[in-house]
């Protein structure tokens, strides 16, 4: 599922810059995800990554310990080609977000942007590529600001390349990734003095979950919709959005 892309060389010219962007593949996106969670991977598989974007990756993260071997989590890794294992053992605010940022740093070349998701929330992959490639491809931190919280929401967030650089290898961050991961991103991100871009408009909860502010019916140019931990809302948003 990766693509490999090359870049062109020439010189310090203009036109090597041109040629950079050119082929500088978009974003790659990490879902994270848990060892358990085959049948989630399934309905993601069928649904929104059917309509992957030619110049992004979509990987589901997921950390190496443990690996559930009685529910071929290992045989889905070798068949799927779309599993990344971190070094980490699987957890909650303890640093899996940063594991995976500093692991795409370690084995990839450079993406204009690298996000993370949750599988439970629908993505629009088409409409985050173009929205991606008008933003500003330097200390972007990009997502949607949560309301009176110091947090990007972890439904989906992501940031420019040379923020990525940082994360992985200042030894300030390295020494403060434990804790509620969104706020602790958030203040990797203000100690870098980063641009941060919130996007209301376009990243929202799904109309059925009630009981949030950010709830409300679709709309065209949608980016994330959070809260489709049930099924029947991934495949509702997947009809009405991408399957015409």
């Amino acid at each position: 599922m990766t693509f490999f892309w090359c870049y062109l060389l020439i010189g310090f010219s203009n036109s090597s810059l041109l040629i950079d962007q050119i082929h500088t593949p978009t974003a790659i996106i990490g879902i994270l995800t848990t060892s358990r969670s085959h049948e989630r991977r399934a309905l993601i598989r069928s649904t929104y990554l059917h309509h992957r974007p030619k110049k992004m990756d979509v990987f589901f993260a997921l950390c190496s310990r443990p690996i559930i071997t009685e529910n071929n989590t290992l045989k889905e890794i070798d068949e799927k080609g779309d599993i990344i294992l971190l070094n980490c053992t699987e957890n909650m605010n303890e640093g899996k977000t940063h594991v995976w940022f500093t692991y795409v740093f370690e084995h990839f070349l450079p993406y204009k942007f690298v996000l993370k998701g949750d599988d439970d929330t629908f993505i629009h992959l088409e409409n985050l590529q173009q929205d991606l490639i008008l933003q500003p491809q330097n200390n972007i931190f990009y997502g949607r600001i949560c309301n009176n919280y110091p947090a990007m929401a972890g439904m989906l967030y992501g940031m420019s390349w040379n923020l990525v650089e940082y994360v992985a290898t200042d030894q300030w961050v390295r020494a403060n990734v434990i804790g509620p991961e969104d706020f602790i991103t958030y203040t990797w991100m203000k100690r870098n003095n980063a641009i941060f871009i919130s996007k209301e408009a376009e990243f929202y909860d799904h109309k059925e979950a009630k009981s949030t502010s950010w709830s409300k019916d679709y709309v065209e140019n949608t980016i994330a919709i959070h809260q489709c931990k049930q099924n029947e809302r991934m495949i509702d948003a997947y009809f009405k959005l991408l399957k015409h």
